[in-house]
């Protein structure tokens, strides 16, 4: 039993360094802490069952395989459902500009904001599929001259998807 315990205590202390490391050097915001109460868990069980296997106990690599394939089917069920976000974050987007054009069109400049351009111009301002638990807004910027504009949303880890009037998506780091 001590030594679940210390495995337990092992876990946490690599969670936080963790979350601490990838909060404040990178800006890992929300999304990251699912994740990686999801690895600190399954390290946990993973270091519980290897110990029952030094011990001699039986069902103890049965244990340690499933922790194993745990993060594996998480990112792979993770990467699918951020692919499927960004794509439609990126065909919301693209109303959005389609929007700002005709408003540029009607009046001669681009909106300062994405609010003008409701309700004339889009019923009301759609946000991004991107996040956990809530949708993420767009992040819109008017260029110096506002002859164009920037429109951007944050993806997990740290990336950031953008295009204007000019380029098309681009998602980077």
């Amino acid at each position: 039993m001590r030594s679940v315990g210390l495995a337990l205590a092992a876990s946490v202390w690599i969670f936080a360094y963790l979350w601490n490391h990838l909060d404040h050097s990178y800006g890992f915001g929300e999304g990251a802490f699912g994740f990686l109460m999801l690895v600190a868990i399954a390290g946990t069980a993973l270091l519980a069952s290897l110990v029952a296997v030094l011990r001699g106990r039986r069902g103890g690599w049965v244990i340690a395989a499933v922790c194993l394939l745990i993060p594996i089917v998480a990112v792979t069920v993770g990467n699918s459902i951020s692919d499927r976000q960004e794509a439609e974050s990126f065909a919301t987007g693209d109303q959005i500009v389609l929007a700002a054009r005709e408003y540029q069109r009607d009046r001669g400049f681009y909106p300062e904001a994405l609010a003008e351009l409701a309700p004339q111009y889009l019923g009301q301002i759609p946000e991004t599929a991107s996040g956990m638990f809530r949708r993420l807004p767009f992040n819109y910027r008017q260029d110096a001259t506002g002859d164009d504009f920037t429109l951007s949303f944050d993806r997990p880890a740290w990336f950031v998807c953008s295009r204007s009037t000019t380029q098309a998506w681009e998602c980077h780091d």
